[in-house]
């Protein structure tokens, strides 16, 4: 009886738990955890749902270029304890040329305790035309998720002010980029939401700013800025107040005291027909000695330009945002004519980056990647018509001969064991034992050591890979791209603080590439020292960038001045009797003649791209000559392909472009032919 009634109360009186028991303790632990009861697990990333929120600005106010990169400024509040997060955007667009843009960037991000945090993401512009959102990621897991929108460029020339108040842009209201060209539009930017990197500014055909704004911004805003006008932007600067010793070397006009002046001297700038204008109030001493005046006089200047590397630093003495300017009715032409004389035009280093048949076509040179050097079909078709005759007619004709046909059950497996063992044997020997990779770009040298730095490398293996791709210098902007095909893998581009392209389990031959851009420093320039006189150029040219340069040329009044082969250190001078002219827009066809690093192998998508974007235009000013070479050498763009595999191929080809300034001497202008 006392055996029993253990027994009921779930225990035998061996003191073993019965089976019937477990089973039901097993079935309700599961109903509560599918009821949410032990799902503590799930607790932080749920509560982290709740407790974050991100709200994004597109572009300028909302304004950005597809063919560009887009800064997004991403704000994040946390309403919890603090949190590391991270903020991907996942790619997937067709580039339209067999290739497309594949993977997921990411950023981290420090969320403070019960606080907010900001931060400037880079988004291809193309992809802003679609369904893109930024999802914000905890423990590896979405918690929340904005769609992001804005409104597209079209035909206008986008131009940033950069002020405290809303309406500082109002004296380009009417304007355009030139005569007959787009009609500006101006948006007003807090100093403090400019984009810290210069290739986030490439949708702006120009920015104004006063000098004490300019002074407010970072240094790294600063650093940013000055990039940005040395590699082609148009910096307005608004006023002839001192600024800081990072724009010591920047300002045409001297600051001085303020006064009362006639601003006739701005009709005459603009055009004789314009409205006269009244007197304005200016400040400034004085032009420095590298500026240029553009109106005034030396004692009284209104205003001067300065060239800055590619780009040019236009400052007035004056406010625009005075009274008789706004009145002016010639005052939208007055900034017409400065938009037009400050383009930098060909010469500027940042490329169109996402517009078809722009930087991103530099991904056809995989096409020369060759996985096995195979011989032609019309070889195998040889090959395996003179097998069927060996095997059949042939082999037969042979053994009836010589009255063995017996041995024909011998002869055709060891013809046909040996036909296949070389079939295999040729394989193996032409298969690569490692992964292959090229990498093509362009290096656009400003001459002061900054340059910009871009290119696609591509790779790919005969194993299921993993490799990563590191940007050469921070804050460069990488994209993923990959073949418009069904691959294996996934990608993923950590932005911060390198750029550096991640590809994991990817499929054997699948052709994955990593597309990088951005102003580096550091890069050197070639030193040159040329002058112009009726017998032609002369001069010489110092190699003082760290890459060995192949087939360096310089060019200038339709003729092509050959220097060769240049070591880092070494010189050049430039001698009559090495030269070649051209007879077209451009220095592609006579240098692609000279040098066939651009013509042939992968250096053919090269002088393709350099065609379509003329890249090596014949020079419009007498006192402007076009240097140009190729280096095999890795560049800050085109970074190496970290992986444990060998690599069986690793090519390299870089354009390396720069301007150089020519000393004219008396009655040469004449003879240059533009």
């Amino acid at each position: 009886m006392r055996t029993h009634r253990i027994q009921w109360m779930g225990r035998s009186a061996s003191g073993r738990v019965p089976v019937w028991f477990m089973k039901i303790v097993a079935l309700t632990i599961t109903v509560l955890y599918s009821s949410g009861v032990f799902a503590w697990v799930e607790q932080p990333s749920v509560q982290a749902a709740q407790d974050i929120h991100i709200s994004a600005l597109i572009g300028f106010n909302g304004f950005y270029s597809s063919n560009q990169w887009v800064p997004v400024r991403v704000q994040v509040q946390n309403g919890g304890p603090a949190r590391q997060v991270q903020l991907a955007i996942p790619l997937s667009d067709s580039l339209g040329n067999g290739r497309r843009v594949d993977g997921t960037l990411l950023w981290s991000v420090r969320l403070p305790a019960h606080g907010q945090t900001t931060t400037v993401l880079a988004v291809p512009g193309r992809l802003m035309d679609g369904n893109t959102s930024v999802e914000c990621l905890y423990q590896g897991v979405i918690v929340t998720s904005l769609r992001l929108s804005g409104t597209a460029l079209g035909k206008v020339a986008l131009v940033a002010v950069l002020s405290h108040q809303a309406q500082a842009g109002q004296f380009l209201t009417g304007s355009t980029d030139g005569p007959g060209g787009n009609p500006v539009l101006p948006v007003s930017l807090i100093p403090g939401e400019m984009p810290a990197s210069a290739n986030l500014l490439t949708a702006l055909t120009a920015i104004a700013a006063t000098p004490d704004v300019l002074n407010e911004l970072s240094h790294p805003q600063q650093q940013a800025l000055i990039n940005w006008v040395n590699l082609g932007g148009l910096l307005i600067v608004t006023g002839a107040q001192s600024g800081n010793s990072v724009w010591s070397n920047c300002f045409p006009l001297l600051s001085g005291p303020q006064s009362f002046i006639t601003g006739q001297s701005l009709a005459s700038f603009v055009s004789d027909s314009a409205t006269p204008l009244g007197k304005i109030t200016a400040a400034a001493r004085g032009v420095d000695s590298a500026g240029v005046l553009w109106a005034g006089t030396a004692q009284h200047p209104l205003l001067a330009a300065l060239m800055c590397g590619r780009g040019m630093v236009v400052q007035t003495a004056f406010s625009p945002v005075q009274s008789p300017l706004l009145t002016w009715s010639s005052n939208a032409a007055l900034w017409t004519s400065v938009l037009q004389r400050g383009d930098a035009g060909g010469q500027s280093a940042f490329p169109a980056t996402f517009s078809t048949g722009q930087a991103l076509s530099l991904a056809s040179a995989s096409d020369s990647l060759s996985p096995l050097r195979l011989p032609s079909l019309r070889f195998w078709a040889s090959v395996f018509l003179l097998y069927l005759l060996l095997i059949g007619p042939g082999l037969f004709f042979w053994l009836r001969r010589r009255h063995t046909e017996a041995t024909a059950w011998i002869w055709l497996p060891v013809i046909s064991l040996a036909t296949t063992g070389g079939i295999y044997w040729f394989g193996i020997s032409e298969r690569p034992s490692g992964m292959l990779t090229e990498a093509v770009g362009v290096l656009d040298l400003v001459g002061n050591g900054t340059a910009e730095s871009y290119g696609i490398r591509g790779f790919t293996s005969p194993k299921v890979s993993s490799a990563a791709v590191r940007a050469g210098q921070p804050a460069m902007l990488t994209v993923p791209l990959a073949e418009s095909v069904p691959n294996l893998g996934t990608a993923q581009v950590t932005m911060d603080p390198t750029g550096t392209a991640y590809f994991y389990h990817l499929g054997r031959w699948a052709v994955r590439y990593v597309f990088t851009v951005g102003a580096v420093s550091g890069q050197g320039q070639l030193d040159a020292e040329l002058w112009a006189t009726l017998s032609g150029l002369h001069g010489y040219v110092r190699n003082d960038t760290p890459y060995p340069l192949q087939g360096l040329a310089v060019g200038w009044n339709k003729k092509l001045y050959l220097l060769g082969d240049l070591a880092p250190g070494q010189t050049a001078s430039i001698l009559p009797l090495t030269t070649l002219t051209t007879t077209s827009g451009d220095y592609l066809g006579a240098y692609g003649s000279y040098n066939h690093d651009i013509t042939r192998g992968v250096g053919r998508t090269l002088g393709n791209y350099a065609a379509q974007q003329g890249l090596l235009q014949l020079s419009q000013q007498a006192n402007t000559a076009i240097l140009m070479a190729t280096t095999d050498s890795v560049t800050p763009a085109l970074g190496p392909v970290i992986t444990r595999q060998k690599l069986s191929v690793d090519d390299t080809r870089v354009l390396v472009r720069q301007f150089a300034s020519v000393a004219l001497y008396p009655n040469v202008q004449g003879m240059f032919s533009p």
